[in-house]
């Protein structure tokens, strides 16, 4: 009988989660009033610092284009306020299942990939697309004039913050890959060539079909490899097993 109806047990936790989930949703609806009310001054904040004034101003080419990009930007904002309340939430109803040990090993990795993202995007926003929105101005001349739509550069925004997010956690899967058993740090060393390959390869996917923000994407991600090597190298002996040794000779 109850292989054919839930216990209470599993009610309970079903009924946990729901709570969970409402809680996030709700605080990604209450924070985007003041979300929506911030974009506007975001927005200018974002577009001054990064675009030139050879640029001139950034345009919207159809009635709706400005409403609507303050809206996907008032979204992001709240999600990125809401992400600490929403991640405290998640790690209230995760956590009783955890034992202490495992709880200490989430409480890392959760912390780490998060700051991780951060300063990923953080470093775009600062340092590299200035650049990219300089790099484009250059083209500029008296036979070619930029006019730059709004939507466009939010959405170069968003893409490149997103991107450079995810590469930045390329220290974090080089640890967990060693610390897991599932490579070595030999192995890592010596196929260091086909990693810078396949960081270019990314680099050009993730990015626009432009040099500088490939290049931009691809010395921080390579950067970041080697630390992660680095890093691992100095794990406790032992978190590397014949696994990786194996994955190695049969790659040989």
């Amino acid at each position: 009988m109850s292989l054919l109806f839930p216990t209470q047990e599993i009610i309970s936790h079903i009924e946990a989660l729901r709570k969970t989930l409402l809680l996030c949703i709700g605080a990604v609806f209450v924070l985007y009033i003041p979300a929506y009310a911030a974009a506007p001054w975001c927005i200018k904040l974002l577009t001054s610092w990064a675009c030139p004034a050879s640029l001139g101003p950034l345009n919207y080419f159809s009635p709706m284009e400005a409403f609507l990009v303050r809206l996907k930007f008032s979204l992001v904002l709240s999600l990125a306020f809401s992400y600490p309340w929403c991640a405290f939430r998640i790690w209230n109803y995760v956590a009783p299942a955890l034992y202490e040990r495992e709880k200490r090993a989430a409480r890392f990795w959760i912390t780490a990939a998060s700051l991780l993202f951060l300063a990923g995007a953080v470093f775009c926003v600062v340092f590299v697309l200035p650049l990219i929105m300089k790099f484009s101005a250059g083209f500029a001349s008296d036979a070619l004039k930029p006019v730059i739509g709004l939507a466009h550069f939010i959405d170069l925004c968003g893409m490149l913050a997103l991107a450079f997010g995810t590469v930045f956690q390329i220290p974090l899967v080089v640890l967990i890959a060693v610390r897991f058993r599932i490579i070595s740090v030999e192995f890592l060393k010596e196929k260091r060539p086909y990693v810078i390959t396949v960081l270019l390869i990314i680099a050009a996917i993730l990015t626009p079909p432009d040099v500088v923000s490939q290049l931009m994407l691809f010395f921080p991600s390579w950067l970041l490899y080697e630390v992660g090597v680095f890093l691992a190298g100095r794990l406790p002996r032992g978190t590397e097993t014949a696994a990786g040794t194996r994955l190695k000779n049969k790659n040989l």
